[in-house]
């Protein structure tokens, strides 16, 4: 045998057996800051356009001798589909396997509703502290 010859590994000693899976064979599950931006992008994009379809609506609709209530009924549906849409897209994304950008979209409807129990707590302190006199 000759000194420059390497030796001939086994297959065993050529790959450690703690070597995780390549980062293509793992699934893509998204991004939580991506769904969390998206929740804010939807919300407010979905709010200017819903806003500028009721107010063409109210314009078309506020002259005609009508009972109101069918405009309050069409606000109340428009402010729903307002609040509806990041949670179809938080389904959609957990459906295509997109779970950490669901999981995001979902920390959204969290904050508002943190920030609106803190909000209401905070205006509570405020007429608690009150004098009505």
């Amino acid at each position: 045998m000759e000194q420059n010859q390497i030796p001939e590994q086994s297959s065993e000693t050529q790959q450690p057996q703690d070597v995780q899976q390549p980062q293509e064979d793992q699934p893509n599950r998204g991004s939580i800051w991506l769904g969390f931006g998206l929740f804010w992008a939807i919300s407010i994009a979905g709010g200017l356009v819903l806003g500028v379809i009721e107010f063409g609506l109210s314009l078309l609709l506020l002259p005609l001798p009508m009972d109101y209530s069918i405009y309050y009924w069409l606000e109340i549906g428009l402010a729903g589909i307002g609040l509806l849409l990041p949670l179809a897209f938080c389904i959609w994304f957990a459906y295509q396997g997109k779970t950490r950008t669901a999981l995001g979209i979902a920390l959204g409807y969290a904050l508002i509703i943190a920030l609106v129990l803190l909000f209401l707590s905070i205006c509570a302190l405020i007429f608690a502290g009150a004098s009505f006199h």
